[in-house]
């Protein structure tokens, strides 16, 4: 599978811009925790009808790259410019990501 997300979408009027499946009002981290709570590919495809087994092994594989994604701007320098918030709620929007991916 290329590292080309085609399936994965973020549109600030549908779930609050979360990322979401083509679109459809089921977002990547639901999918996430289906699987992290045991379903497969095929159960959860068959959970949710909209959905083939390749949009969930596609959310699989988005989850697992933002998860390598490198925090360029470090706290501290957000720190600096009097923006702590801002950078602990993006830094605590990556470790959810990656505990949700760890798990």
């Amino acid at each position: 599978m290329a590292n080309t997300f085609d399936r994965i979408t973020q549109n600030p009027n549908v779930l609050a811009g979360r990322a979401t499946i083509r679109g459809l009002r089921i977002s990547v981290a639901h999918v996430l925790n289906l699987v992290a709570n045991g379903m497969t590919p095929a159960q959860v495809a068959e959970e949710l009808p909209d959905l083939e087994e390749n949009d969930v092994r596609q959310a699989l594989a988005y989850s697992a790259a933002l998860a390598k994604t490198k925090v360029t701007r470090s706290a501290k320098a957000f720190n600096e410019k009097g923006n702590r918030g801002q950078a602990e709620r993006r830094l605590s929007s990556l470790d959810q990501v990656r505990r949700r991916c760890a798990g």
